[in-house]
């Protein structure tokens, strides 16, 4: 059974996010969020980073992924995330 994602934007801060992302087969994940986070309540551990500004991240790797919010560092960034609602079948989103 495929797990159901709903797609949710979230807008980050300038500035640091801390926030720990993983390579999945499904693409960049959210491994850990730091608790002095500024997006803590608001991303969550297994959620999939499918786009920065628009910009499609679903095939990045983490490392990638994590050049590019950090290129963006400087100004509010829109972070899309595929929030599971359902079973999942990565074992790292558990």
């Amino acid at each position: 059974m495929t797990a159901q994602r709903i797609i949710i934007d979230i807008f980050a801060p300038k500035g640091k996010l801390g926030i720990i992302i993983d390579t999945c087969s499904e693409g960049p994940i959210v491994h850990s969020v730091k608790p002095m986070s500024p997006l803590d309540g608001h991303i969550q551990r297994g959620d999939l980073i499918v786009g920065i500004d628009d910009e499609d991240t679903s095939t990045m790797s983490a490392h990638d992924l994590t050049r590019l919010v950090a290129r963006k560092s400087k100004k509010e960034r829109k972070i899309t995330v595929a929030r599971s609602i359902g079973p999942q079948e990565c074992w790292m989103c558990q």
